[in-house]
């Protein structure tokens, strides 16, 4: 059942509010699909699919034309075309890229999963989210926060899983997850997400967000048995700028800083 799901984002909706756009930097949006050796590529940016590894997009619809948006339908992806892969789903991925005073943020929404590759027990397909150029907020005491959750299929007949991390890059590079100028939020894991259940589960990390421009990125690792599907999800990262004390004081005794941020979902029905 598609649920909706709520983030803590802190002052987000009140820093989207009161500030205006940052002034704009180069960026690179774009969102990747692998498994088997097969990879998909979409980049909102270019307006461009590359494609390696045998994989194909044939019957896929994949939309790039609205700006920090790449929506995805019925793309499989495997290493034998269209047949014997991972078909996923999704007004897929947003960017709000160059940021805000307040927040820089890109997620995952509305996602749809199923695991046909016809191999016996568990595969795993990756999804990598990343955007280029941020310049705001550009704070020395910012935070990383990263969330996901994940809806399991009714029919599933195994345990499914997620793994889930959230990196900031200071040299700008397209999915930084390494090397000098990282930092990230400790891994999400998502186990023994067993049928018609969810999962959800956040992780923050104080970082330096003051060298601008920097990238930000997501990896998503969703591991299902042969048939099985994750029917809705969702996942963000976000760089959040302190909370002036003024809001701290007004969203006392609530949560998290005391707003809740009910993410936007556009959804989609997976049929295959």
């Amino acid at each position: 059942m598609i649920r909706r799901k709520q983030w803590l984002m802190g002052v987000l909706l009140a820093g989207i509010a009161l500030t205006g756009p940052a002034t704009p930097a180069s960026a690179n949006f774009q969102v990747q699909f692998s498994y088997n050796g097969a990879t998909v590529t979409v980049d909102g940016t270019t307006h461009s699919v590359s494609v390696s590894g045998g994989a194909s997009i044939s019957g896929a619809t994949i939309d790039t034309s609205a700006n920090g948006v790449i929506s995805i339908s019925r793309l499989t992806v495997s290493n034998n075309g269209t047949t014997g892969g991972f078909t996923i789903s999704s007004n897929f991925a947003e960017s709000n890229m160059p940021g805000t005073p307040n927040v820089a943020s890109i997620d995952m929404s509305s996602f749809s999963i199923k695991n046909g590759t016809g191999v016996a027990g568990s595969s795993t397909l990756t999804i990598i989210t990343g955007d280029t150029g941020f310049i705001a907020p550009q704070k020395a005491n910012a935070t990383l926060l990263s969330t996901m959750t994940a809806v399991a299929g009714a029919a599933n007949t195994s345990a499914a899983s997620v793994t889930f991390n959230s990196y900031l890059d200071n040299t700008n590079a397209q999915f930084g997850i390494t090397g000098a100028g990282i930092q990230a939020t400790p891994t999400i894991n998502l186990s023994n997400i067993t049928a018609n259940t969810s999962k959800s589960g956040n992780q923050s990390a104080d970082v330096d967000a003051s060298q601008t421009p920097y990238s930000l990125t997501q990896v998503a690792r969703f591991t299902l048995a042969n048939g099985d599907r994750f029917l809705d999800g969702d996942s963000g990262t976000s760089v959040m700028a302190p909370a002036p004390s003024g809001w701290l004081l007004a969203c006392s005794g609530v949560p998290f800083l005391g707003l809740t941020y009910l993410r936007r979902r556009r959804q989609f029905q997976l049929t295959v």
